[in-house]
Order: C-alpha cells, then sequence, then structure tokens
C-alpha cells in the first residue's frame, strides 16, 4: 500500500477526471479550493480517454485521481510507470471506475457510498410514514369523491409493523430511523444472528413470505448479486397482506418483476418502485398504468444538491490523506467483491 509522497519532481497534479457538466454539480468552490491547496490541480477533457495522449500524459503526473459518475475505467496497465496513489471516488459504486487490479498496483481507492446512502435512507423513510397513513390510495378516493373520505381505522403510524429486507448500511439507517416511532420492525437477513437483530431493536424472521404475510410496509434493502437476483418471489408477493405497501428503493433486479406485476393486478395491495427492471420499464409495462403503483425515475439516491455532498466526502479523504495517509472511507481489497 503507497501512502502519500513527499518533494516528487515535477511537482505531482490532482487530476479532476469527471466527465462534462459534473464537476460543478460535485465539487462546490470551496471544496475545489482544498484540492488547490493541496496540489495543482488540472482537468480531463469532458469526453475522457486514457489512451488520448493528452489524457495519458495528464494521468503520468497524476498523484490523484478524482473521478465520479461516467469516468472510465482505471487499471494497473494504465497507472503503471505513473506517480497514482488514489482514485477519489465521489460517487458510490467504485467497479465501473476502478479495476481490482489497481490494488496490487498500490493505487488506493475511496467512496462515497455511505454518503449516499443517507438519502435512500432519507426518501425511504418519508415513503414508509407516506404508506403507513395509505397516502395514496387516500388521494385516490379523495379525486374520485370530490368530497371528504374518512381514513380506514387500521390507517396510522403508530401500532403498525414494517418489514425490512436486508440488514445493509441503508436497511440499518432506514430501521434506525424508523425507531424513533411506535412501530414493530421486522427483519429478513440470512446473515443476522438473533443477538444482532436484538441490538437493532428488531424482531429476525427467518422466512421471507413470514415477513411479507406480518408486515403493513415492506421495504427491500438487500445487495445486488448473483445469489439475491429474484429473492423477492411469487411466494412472497402471494404473501402480502392485503392494504399493505411495497417499497424498493434497492435494485430491480432483486424482485420478480412479473411475479410482483401479477400480484399488483390484483389491486391488493401498493407498490413504491425507484428501481425496476430493466429501468426504466418497457414502454408498454403494466407498471406505467396501474393505479396502485408509484414509480419514480431513480431519486432515492443522491440528486442535484445532494451530489455536492459526495465531492465534499471524497474532498475530505483527499486532505486526509496529503496529511498523513489515511481516509475515512478508503474501500480495502476485501471488500471490493461484495459491493454492488
Amino acid at each position: 500500500m503507497r501512502g502519500p509522497t513527499v518533494n516528487s519532481s515535477p511537482a505531482p497534479i490532482i487530476l479532476i477526471a469527471l466527465p462534462a457538466g459534473l464537476e460543478e454539480k460535485v465539487l462546490r468552490p470551496e471544496d475545489l479550493a482544498r484540492l488547490e491547496a493541496l496540489a495543482p490541480v488540472e482537468r480531463t477533457p469532458g469526453q475522457i480517454d486514457w489512451r488520448d495522449p493528452a489524457t495519458a500524459e495528464q494521468l503520468s503526473r497524476a498523484k490523484v485521481v478524482v473521478a465520479g459518475w461516467g469516468t472510465p475505467r482505471l487499471d494497473a496497465d494504465l497507472v503503471a510507470g505513473t506517480p497514482v496513489e488514489l482514485v477519489a471516488y465521489t460517487a458510490g459504486s467504485i467497479k465501473a471506475v476502478y479495476d481490482p487490479s489497481l490494488y496490487a498496483a498500490g493505487v488506493r481507492v475511496t467512496a462515497q457510498a455511505g454518503v449516499n446512502a443517507v438519502p435512500v435512507a432519507e426518501f425511504t423513510l418519508g415513503v414508509i410514514l407516506l404508506a403507513l397513513k395509505d397516502t395514496w390510495a387516500q388521494q385516490r378516493r379523495y379525486r374520485e369523491a370530490r368530497q371528504m373520505v374518512p381514513p380506514h381505522a387500521t390507517d396510522g403510524i403508530a401500532h403498525r409493523t414494517v418489514g425490512i429486507i436486508g440488514a445493509s448500511t441503508i436497511g440499518r439507517m432506514v430501521m434506525e430511523r424508523l425507531s424513533r416511532f411506535t412501530l414493530d420492525l421486522c427483519l429478513y437477513d440470512p446473515y443476522v444472528d438473533e443477538a444482532t437483530a436484538a441490538e437493532l431493536g428488531v424482531t429476525l424472521v427467518r422466512e421471507l413470505p413470514d415477513l411479507m404475510s406480518r408486515s403493513d410496509v415492506v421495504s427491500l434493502h438487500a445487495p445486488w448479486s448473483k445469489s439475491t437476483e429474484g429473492m423477492v418471489d411469487a411466494a412472497a408477493f402471494r404473501a402480502m397482506r392485503d392494504g399493505a405497501t411495497f417499497i424498493n428503493t434497492a435494485r430491480g433486479a432483486l424482485v420478480d418483476e412479473q411475479a410482483m406485476i401479477a400480484e399488483l393486478q390484483t389491486g391488493r395491495f401498493e407498490a413504491v418502485l425507484d428501481v425496476t427492471w430493466p429501468e426504466p420499464p418497457v414502454a408498454d409495462s403494466p407498471l406505467w398504468e396501474l393505479s396502485n403503483v408509484v414509480l419514480t425515475p431513480h431519486i432515492a439516491g443522491s440528486i442535484g444538491t445532494e451530489v455536492s455532498l459526495m465531492g465534499r466526502a471524497a474532498v475530505d479523504d483527499v486532505v486526509s490523506f496529503f496529511r498523513d495517509g489515511t481516509m475515512e472511507r478508503e474501500v480495502p481489497a476485501a471488500r471490493y467483491d461484495a459491493l454492488a
């Protein structure tokens, strides 16, 4: 593992390798100034090609590469013979940008998945609370009746059951936020034991259909891998309570979408889907037309003004790296394969 170098000549640069238009969203002026205080800052062209001679020449002088959504992947061959020591990724999942061969080359990486998790958890909390108030069904009834409509006696936030699928970083953030309410929390996660569930303040449920059948709201937060594709299957959706709400802010591929659509077409329950598979749904997908489905275009994660929070965290790590070689959000090689 390489740490920061000292007094090399010529002075190595910080190379901002962000596609056109992204820097202004990711790096606020005060954070850019912090980078400029560390080393000379240069930028790649907006259309980045590591094999382009001019860009390759910049890379040959770079100590830190600041990357983001759309930055082409770096690997050990590309950085061979360069002073590159760190890829500071201004987003969450590094796999599209950082090839694992870079670990053996001594190039470290920092990423902001934890920072990006916060707006997802906040979005999910808001959706769960709205679901417990039966907001979307009430809105439809109100519009149709054109007069006041009484809520169901079972609506409301108190003394309801929320089921969480997956004790991931986001899943845990959601559970922590929900713990402030008078709710019963259930968790399905095959890798969590009873002691951990007790620490989280949740009831551990061993079978997914069991969780679905007990919950007024189910929120999906499992990681996407070969083993989790289609994990929320037909049996799980058949077990959903009438009047319940299914929320997916994780990945569409975790769901057997045809099985979900079949159950949604009965009108038994609601769904709020920030992700689908494919994304967006095909033009003739029933998801576009079902009145009991709320579709949002993958907005739970960092968008708009929130994106700069990931940039700020990346700059924090670069500053720390220059200071003493430490980084709060470094991604070690041992964690790479488990990443989304």
